[in-house]
């Protein structure tokens, strides 16, 4: 589907649009404020009210400014090189050498099973949120808007990262 017709969707209420291009910095802020919440009451465990809290977040946006058939146009096959395909497979196996060395820690179904589960349902969500919608609602904006929807998503990820970092530090 043609991004013009796709975003004729949200442009018929442009505070929609404002809306979705903002949330990610609600979603950082939200799951700061759980972080610091939770991370005094059950130190290293505050990253489970993170997570769970951060998808109901990511569906509530995803469902709410999206209908069916703009999130089924998000999981059609790419159209591009079949180099960035294969750049995409040797990013996504750089951790492999790391996950080697430790996936001994995982033997443990109370520790595997979560992984597991993390990992499936995290990968849709994120991908959706970030790639989808994210990425989306920005390509109006015109060159800048892909490189926004990046920064932000770098930003988040900073913004986890030093949380749980913190979190650990005070368990």
């Amino acid at each position: 589907m043609p991004v013009s017709k796709v975003y004729r969707h949200v442009s018929k209420n442009p505070s929609r649009k404002d809306i979705v291009i903002g949330s990610p910095f609600l979603i950082i802020g939200i799951n700061f404020g759980i972080a610091f919440l939770f991370g005094g009451i059950i130190g290293k465990w505050a990253s489970v009210p993170i997570i769970l809290i951060e998808w109901c977040l990511f569906l509530f946006f995803i469902f709410r400014y999206t209908d069916k058939e703009i999130r089924k146009s998000w999981l059609k096959k790419a159209k591009g090189s079949f180099g960035w395909n294969i750049l995409a497979l040797f990013i996504g196996i750089l951790p492999l050498p790391l996950f080697l060395l430790h996936y001994e820690e995982l033997a443990i179904w109370q520790v595997s099973l979560p992984w597991i589960l993390l990992a499936t349902i995290n990968l849709w969500l994120e991908e959706f949120y970030w790639r989808g919608l994210s990425l989306w609602i920005t390509l109006k904006i015109g060159q800048t808007g892909p490189q926004y929807s990046l920064q932000v998503y770098y930003l988040h990820l900073i913004m986890l990262f030093s949380a749980s970092i913190q979190n650990l530090i005070m368990a």
